[in-house]
C-alpha cells in the first residue's frame, strides 16, 4: 500500500535576514576598498551576483535590498534573469555571465542588459540590433586565464577588442575573467592574476578606455 501526502504549505522555508544581508554587503564593500591601490579607490565598484535566484537566496528581493543600499551593479546568469531584473526596477548595470544566443540581442538592447561576448557573432547581432533602434550596446569580454571554459585566451583579448571596437554601435565597457578556486589553490590563482595583470597593462598600452575590470569573487577578496 502506498500513501500519498498532501501539504498545504511548503515543509521548507528559507528566512532571509536583511539587515545581515546589508552588513555583510557592507562589509564586503570595505574590504575591497581596503585592498584596493589608494589612487584607485573612487573607482572601486561592487558586483552584486544575484543569479540562480542569489544562490537561492531570492533574486529579486536581494537585489531590491542591494539597491536600496547604493548597489548600481549586478551580474545574474542569463537574459531571462537579466529581464526580471528590470521588470522589477533594477537600474544599474545588469551583466549577463552566460554566453548568449545572437538571437538574443534583441531582448539585450530592449532591457539595456550588457552582455559577455567572447565571440563575433553575438557581437555583431548587438551591434545590428542596437543600430536598429539608434542605440548602443554595452559589453564586457571575459578573459579565459587559465579555467578553461569560457571567454577570450588571455593572449588573444586585446586583438578581440580591436576587432570589436570597429563596431559603431557596440561599447566595450568591461574585462572580466573568474577565479575558481581562489580558495584552495593560490598558485593557480596567484597565476590567472598574473595573466589578467597583463591583459590590462597591455589594453592600458594600447590606450584601450576600458571602464571596469573585475576579477575577484567573495574568495578572491580573502
Amino acid at each position: 500500500m502506498s500513501v500519498h501526502y498532501q501539504y498545504s504549505q511548503p515543509t521548507a522555508w528559507c528566512e532571509i535576514n536583511t539587515k545581515a544581508l546589508r552588513h555583510n554587503y557592507r562589509a564586503i564593500r570595505t574590504l575591497a576598498l581596503k585592498q584596493a591601490d589608494p589612487y584607485l579607490r573612487e573607482k572601486v565598484r561592487l558586483l552584486s551576483v544575484v543569479k540562480a535566484e542569489a544562490y537561492g537566496h531570492g533574486m529579486i528581493d536581494v537585489a531590491r535590498v542591494l539597491q536600496k543600499d547604493g548597489c548600481e551593479f549586478f551580474a545574474v546568469s542569463n537574459v531571462e534573469e537579466g529581464v526580471a531584473l528590470r521588470r522589477a526596477g533594477i537600474k544599474g548595470t545588469i551583466l549577463l555571465f552566460e554566453t548568449c544566443d545572437p538571437a538574443a540581442a534583441r531582448e539585450i538592447v530592449k532591457n539595456a542588459l550588457v552582455a559577455s561576448v567572447a565571440d563575433l557573432g553575438l557581437a555583431r547581432a548587438l551591434d545590428r540590433e542596437a543600430r536598429r533602434v539608434r542605440k548602443a550596446a554595452e559589453i564586457h569580454v571575459e578573459a579565459d586565464c587559465g579555467m578553461n571554459r569560457l571567454g577570450v585566451p588571455a593572449n588573444e583579448v586585446a586583438s578581440f577588442i580591436r576587432q570589436l571596437r570597429m563596431l559603431k554601435a557596440v561599447r566595450v565597457e568591461g574585462v572580466f575573467t573568474h577565479f575558481p578556486v581562489a580558495d584552495t589553490d593560490h598558485v593557480f590563482t596567484e597565476a590567472q592574476i598574473t595573466y589578467f595583470t597583463d591583459v590590462i597593462a597591455g589594453l592600458v598600452q594600447e590606450g584601450v578606455p576600458i571602464r571596469h575590470f573585475h576579477a575577484a569573487n567573495s574568495m578572491g577578496l580573502g
